[in-house]
């Protein structure tokens, strides 16, 4: 369990003997709320106390805003160290944990029949039934930005939908709008305050981009070099990635890695070992981690992938076994992959360690569904 630690200096008695550093005695305290934090979320710290103005500063997977002390957390999880100082450089610090305490698994097909379900766990071992989105999906997105859960678009097993749904515990789930354009298997991230949807099927050319701030109103901002589906999307730095991928149209499966920093100019840096589509990628700290995935024949692989840069890849310890339509998330230091078309359940891996499936109740056949480590408020 995650624990704030708050640090106060104390008093404010002699601050007039101690001209050259803080006060002997200080009372300036920082509250930083909640031991967690979600990604790509933002708090108002609080400080009681001490001598206006305050000047806050923080370290970690977060940004803070100087004068005001809202922070605003990035995709990435670990532990953010914040800090105040007052007027009279009395000082107070707090740490917490940015990342959900639950994972929560939505939609994908059971033996190719999209399902409603949302399902959750707090240690990947043990699942048990939250809730359900308001209609089946599968091949959609599900993110996380501003403290709720999202699912984009999608299919219902019949055709594309435009749904935008979001909730705040994964059991409740509103309408928020449409998508622009209804897309299955398009890469998603969260980026600059912004939901992305990058190329997919049914997306008109396959390479349109698309971005919201809140779910309800988007905008076209750019195009892939290339029409694209199947491909994965993550954020490393102040960069979007898309990995690999299909061309439907002159059947090319790509080794490519594209990059932008603002969703309209795309540009390929790398390419991958070999070609894949369907498979799973997120950031860990400084890198890309991209697992599994098929080629055009159906044949899958266990292989996982890092780099640092979109250029260079190491192969990692391989999953268990190969599947394509994974889901993958960091949870309590683990990287979990969720279903998939080997019709298992949950492996995970200490980063840098081999992958083991352990006994679980994850509801299998499940693949396409996707996954999400998530701070219900």
């Amino acid at each position: 369990m995650a624990v704030v630690v708050v640090l106060a200096g104390c008093g404010r008695v002699g601050f007039d003997d101690e001209p050259d550093g803080p006060p002997a005695e200080c009372m300036v305290t920082l509250e930083p709320g909640a031991a967690r934090m979600n990604v790509n979320s933002e708090r108002a710290l609080v400080v009681a106390g001490g001598l206006e103005p305050y000047t806050f500063s923080a370290t970690g997977p977060a940004a803070i805003e100087p004068s005001t002390g809202v922070l605003t957390t990035t995709g990435a999880t670990g532990t953010v160290m914040v800090a105040v100082a007052d007027d009279a450089g009395c000082t107070a610090d707090a740490s917490l944990t940015v990342g959900g305490s639950t994972l929560f698994y939505a939609g994908g097909t059971s033996n190719s029949v999209p399902s409603d379900q949302v399902w959750r766990s707090t240690d990947g071992i043990t699942w048990t039934l939250a809730g359900s989105l308001p209609d089946k999906r599968s091949a959609g997105a599900l993110l996380v930005m501003n403290d709720k859960l999202w699912w984009l678009s999608g299919t219902d097993g019949v055709s594309p939908q435009l749904d935008v749904w979001s909730s705040r515990n994964g059991v409740t789930w509103r309408v928020e709008g449409n998508v622009q354009q209804a897309s299955v298997n398009f890469g998603a991230v969260v980026f600059d305050g912004r939901m992305w949807m990058i190329g997919g099927n049914a997306n008109p050319e396959h390479d349109n981009v698309y971005a919201s701030s809140d779910g309800a109103s988007w905008t076209l901002t750019g195009n892939l070099p290339d029409a694209n589906h199947g491909g994965s999307a993550t954020v490393l730095g102040d960069r979007m990635f898309y990995i690999g991928g299909h061309n439907s149209g002159n059947g090319m499966l790509y080794r490519w890695v594209v990059t932008s920093n603002d969703g309209a100019s795309w540009t390929s840096i790398g390419n991958m070992p070999t070609g894949r589509e369907y498979a799973a990628a997120l950031t860990l700290d400084d890198q890309i981690v991209f697992a599994g995935g098929q080629d055009l024949s159906g044949m899958k692989t266990t292989n996982v992938l890092s780099t640092v840069d979109g250029m260079t890849f190491a192969m990692q310890a391989p999953l268990p076994s190969a599947r394509s339509f994974t889901a993958i998330a960091m949870f309590e230091g683990r990287l979990i992959s969720a279903g998939g078309t080997d019709g298992g359940a949950v492996a995970q891996a200490i980063p840098g360690n081999a992958w083991t499936m352990p006994t679980t109740n994850f509801p299998i056949p499940r693949q396409s569904g996707k996954l999400a480590a998530f701070e219900p408020n």
